[in-house]
């Protein structure tokens, strides 16, 4: 059964009545398909979508580093789909339904030039930034499923903590992956029930606290600081933020 279908049964369920309002924007080669509103009416949200051609077929994971194409138009789409996200008020979530970008870093790639490194840190500041002052959390939902092996499914996890300076920069920072969990989001790997995985991100919605502080003054430009709670009771963790750029959200503590 395709990721489309499972996606359809969620939406009709209990009669197509969603809980939330919900938005589906559909990627393909030639860019993101913007909705024009939310809906929580799921069985017009699932006709929608039988009228539309899901995913990338000229750019696949084959040929993902020719020119930059795959990298580049989902680092676009993520943009629109935050900016899209953020019209309205209070808590949001984007569940990303792909494998996610390609995860080019580590042993065998050739270095980046001191000007990719710092675009890549310019849009690692910008996500960080637009994420929390939007109160978007970010989720990654993989539909390849138990045939992904454990090394490439768990890659991502080498980057989740946050840089600092662009000499830091990899591509992988710029993952979907990455940038879920650090978002206090999910990053849902070796399951094929694409709809009980839409259910575990969408359980957040309706279990969630808020804790916010008045942040330290920054030192410099683009200070990074790090988010970290702990419990006094063992074997409890707090699934949130892990931390934020100081010059890029000036107007609020961090939630």
């Amino acid at each position: 059964m395709s990721q489309v279908c499972f996606c359809q049964k969620f939406l009709k369920e209990h009669e197509g009545v969603l809980a939330h309002p919900t938005a589906i924007a559909v990627f393909t080669d030639d860019g993101l398909q913007l909705p024009k509103a939310f809906s929580a009416n799921g069985m017009e949200l699932s006709d929608d979508l039988d009228h539309r051609t899901i995913g990338l077929h000229k750019i696949t994971l084959l040929n993902e580093f020719s020119d930059g194409d795959r990298l580049t138009i989902s680092i676009r789409a993520l943009r629109q789909l935050t900016q899209f996200t953020s019209r309205l008020p209070g808590r949001k979530l984007i569940l990303w339904i792909s494998p996610g970008f390609p995860l080019a870093s580590g042993p065998g790639v050739s270095g980046l030039t001191p000007q990719f490194e710092q675009a890549i840190f310019g849009d690692v500041k910008y996500f960080s930034g637009e994420l929390r002052e939007n109160n978007i959390t970010l989720y990654n939902i993989n539909p390849v499923g138990t045939g992904q092996s454990t090394f490439s499914e768990n890659y991502y996890k080498n980057f989740v903590k946050g840089i600092t300076k662009p000499d830091q920069a990899q591509l992988a920072d710029l993952s979907v992956q990455v940038l879920s969990a650090q978002t206090g989001g999910l990053a849902l790997v070796s399951n094929n029930d694409v709809e009980g995985m839409i259910q575990e991100c969408l359980a957040d919605a309706n279990s969630w606290y808020e804790i916010s502080f008045d942040p330290p003054p920054a030192d410099k430009p683009n200070q990074y600081h790090q988010i970290d709670i702990r419990f006094d009771q063992p074997g409890l963790f707090a699934r949130t933020r892990n931390g934020y750029y100081s010059n890029i959200a000036p107007f609020g503590p961090p939630r």
